[in-house]
């Protein structure tokens, strides 16, 4: 396998990860080192667009961590009006409501994965973050398991089409639409150009 072909499987693991840790709730402790840690990886790896996405999300992330989490919690969490669900069975149902059959569907892949949810884990399977680290899982498995490399590909493709492609293009266009802060507005964009 030529060494191009590993190093762009690298470099869509990262930006998988990338967004799913940027669609979950920011905290101080965390979400500052992932993000400066992807940005390092993505300036010396010339994804240009990740690498001045996260440059501008962490410039003053100090000042700006309280004003980030209410509006994560205003898009995603409620209380009132959610305007953005985070979560494929809300898209995909016509009931729009959480933990449907698409969320049964999203445990399905990764039980054929090989995955377990961790029993602390609060999220349905189908957030949406949860499903983009999914992905890069896969990737992730394909880079290091040659022999089961074209499995956890194929997963992958799978996986995107029939979960990820039917939903996030939806919720990221709920989230440009709904979103007062450039960050989560640039998130979304983002999102939607990667999945392109």
């Amino acid at each position: 396998m030529p060494k191009e072909y590993l190093r762009s499987l690298r470099n869509a693991t990262e930006a998988y990860l990338c967004l799913a840790y940027s669609f979950r709730l920011p905290s101080v402790d965390v979400w500052k080192v992932d993000q400066e840690e992807f940005f390092v990886y993505f300036e010396q790896n010339q994804q240009l667009d990740l690498a001045n996405f996260i440059r501008k999300s962490i410039q003053n992330y100090a000042e700006r961590v309280n004003e980030l989490i209410w509006e994560y919690t205003r898009l995603f969490i409620g209380p009132y009006h959610l305007s953005c669900p985070p979560y494929e069975s809300v898209y995909r149902d016509s009931k729009q409501i959480v933990m449907s059959q698409h969320a049964t569907g999203v445990w399905k892949y990764y039980d054929r994965a090989g995955l377990t949810m961790s029993s602390d884990l609060v999220e349905p399977p189908d957030h949406i973050s949860l499903e983009l680290e999914f992905i890069s899982n896969l990737l992730s498995r394909a880079i290091r398991l040659k022999a089961k490399r074209d499995y956890y590909l194929s997963l992958k493709d799978e996986f995107l089409s029939e979960h990820v492609l039917r939903c996030v293009p939806q919720f990221c266009g709920d989230v440009k639409s709904h979103a007062k802060l450039d960050y989560y507005y640039g998130l979304a964009d983002l999102c939607l150009s990667y999945l392109g």
